[in-house]
């Protein structure tokens, strides 16, 4: 909550008769043909009988124009407060009629507050100026409202809905938001929108030589910065490659540059890809034996030099995964003055593999996460320490913790909590069930199906490296597998696998738990050492500490 609502909460707390009722930041969407709108809502006063007023406050200036309030926000163009109050109201006006097609319509009022700004004449705007409270009258915003509310209107000439009703439209887990779909869809509007703003920082950069890192959290945009660099390289006649740990990501951009999956390579599909140009073969069918992905990249090294670097951008994304001799390995396919783009996140170094000293000459760092919501972000700032800021402005849903005693508790409950995901509209590929451990040491291994959908697993590799999976709806993987990956309800299975080392404990469970952008479930042992702090939301330090 932002501090200056902060301060209007409080006066509203205090100096309304206790039986009003306030609510805080209702989010609401409202599909239109083709496309959704969504917008959110400052403050909603609701009278014992159940009239509401809508409260939208404004800090800072305000334009004053012949069409009405209008506030900038640094774009190109002001936003019409009035056409925001008059969407909001409207959209959560049907959504109640649409959930009680049966009750009288919702009486709603609106006000507008703008407590840094002198209001000099209000003029072509659908407020009056009996519902303005500007700089001169902040201290009269309580009785403002309450004279409002109760005074003789047409909300008096006609039914209202019962009060009971509406108090439980606002108070509904997301808010006015009920539905699931409604909720990952603004989830994903929300991601799409605020990620993009490491690219205007990339945008805002220029140095010479180009070679930037950027530390970030999952979810504070890397990928798509990705995705900008190398169409940006393309449109100016550079030659990039995109080179990553997981292969899920490279799947991801070659889906976005179909045309170039020459240049878009996972570190080892690279390796492969040389190796093919130079006439040899691998065999991926031998990739669980000892030593197959070290022999990999040693066979790269030793191929002849070419006679022309093949590329003149480098783009890492995952690169706390790489090691030094990655990163000779990738120069070998580049020339003296190549560009470099190296994205990371420190706190997933789950392999606790020693810095890469790359030649950077800017390092830019950001904690903030447009995927993960506040609700989980918090449980991971409480259990694991780990600096994510929530940057989404959506609460979520809540942290769901279960201890099991054995395995056939945990398949039960598993299989308790898909079905508890799919009565609250998840759907199917909605669901990522992830193993904190190795896949084929997993109580889930070998199943083909979880609460009767068919499960979709790794099955291996094809002989062109390509990853194989069993057809099925319902995700299984490893967290170490989906890294880069994200779903709306992850749920996290084996988490007393995590306890190998201190450091590795926290990265493990702090990569699965990012990667749920509306609900997370864990399952732990009873008997685990953090099971109890998982619990209790408290940090699991000591109890690992205590484990080793």
């Amino acid at each position: 909550m932002r501090p200056a609502e902060a301060d209007t909460l409080d006066v509203l707390k205090h100096e309304l008769a206790r039986d009003f009722s306030v609510y805080h930041n209702l989010y609401w969407t409202q599909a239109l043909p083709s496309a959704m709108r969504y917008g959110e809502i400052d403050f909603v006063v609701v009278a014992p009988d159940g009239r509401m007023l809508i409260i939208e406050q404004k800090n800072g200036a305000l334009a004053e124009t012949d069409n009405g309030f209008e506030k900038y926000y640094g774009g190109p163009k002001p936003k019409s407060v009035d056409v925001q109050i008059q969407r909001s109201i409207g959209a959560i006006r049907g959504k109640f009629a649409a959930q009680h097609p049966n009750e009288p319509g919702l009486s709603i009022d609106c006000l507008l507050y703008c407590p840094d700004h002198f209001v000099k004449r209000v003029r072509g705007s659908a407020l009056d100026g009996a519902r303005v409270v500007d700089a001169r009258q902040r201290e009269q915003l309580a009785e403002t409202v309450a004279g409002l509310l109760p005074g003789d209107g047409p909300a008096n000439d006609r039914d209202l809905p019962d009060a009971a009703r509406v108090h439980a439209f606002l108070g509904q887990t997301f808010d006015v938001v009920p539905a699931i779909t409604t909720r990952i869809g603004l989830t994903e509007t929300r991601f799409q929108r605020l990620s993009g703003g490491l690219v205007d920082v990339l945008d805002r950069l220029d140095f010479s030589p180009f070679r930037l890192r950027i530390q970030g959290a999952p979810g504070c945009g890397k990928s798509v910065v990705a995705r900008r660099s190398f169409a940006d390289a393309l449109s100016t006649g550079r030659r990039p490659l995109y080179v990553c740990f997981n292969r899920r990501l490279a799947d991801d951009m070659i889906e976005a540059f179909p045309d170039h999956r020459r240049a878009i390579f996972s570190f080892h599909g690279l390796c492969h890809h040389a190796l093919q140009q130079a006439g040899q073969t691998v065999d991926f069918s031998k990739s669980a034996r000892p030593g197959f992905w070290d022999g990999l990249v040693d066979a790269v090294i030793a191929l002849p030099a070419a006679p022309a670097p093949p590329f003149d951008s480098l783009i890492v994304d995952e690169g706390q995964d790489f090691n030094a001799t990655w990163f000779d390995v990738l120069q070998l396919f580049l020339p003296d003055d190549y560009t470099l783009l190296w994205l990371e996140d420190v706190h997933q170094d789950v392999f606790e593999r020693p810095p890469v000293n790359v030649p950077a000459t800017v390092t830019y760092r950001t904690e903030t996460s447009y995927r993960t919501p506040e609700t989980i972000a918090a449980y991971i700032r409480d259990t694991l320490g780990m600096p994510i800021v929530s940057g989404t402005g959506l609460p979520g849903l809540s942290v769901g913790v279960t201890t099991v005693a054995d395995d056939r508790e945990r398949i039960r409950a598993v299989i308790d909590c898909i079905k508890a995901l799919r009565r609250d509209g998840f759907a199917d590929d909605d669901i990522v069930v992830l193993t904190c451990g190795a896949l084929r040491r997993s109580i889930l291994a070998g199943r083909d199906e979880l609460a009767g959908v068919p499960l979709r697993r790794p099955a291996g590799y094809g002989a062109d490296s390509t990853s194989r999976y069993t057809n099925g709806a319902l995700r299984f993987d490893s967290v170490l597998r989906f890294k880069g990956g994200q779903a709306p309800a992850v749920i996290l299975i084996d988490v007393e696998a995590a306890v190998w080392a201190h450091g590795t404990t926290t990265r493990v469970l702090y990569c699965g738990m990012t990667r749920a952008s509306l609900r997370l479930d864990l399952f732990v042992a009873a008997d685990s050492p953090i099971a109890g702090p998982l619990l209790r939301a408290e940090p699991i330090d000591a109890a690992i500490g205590a484990a080793h």
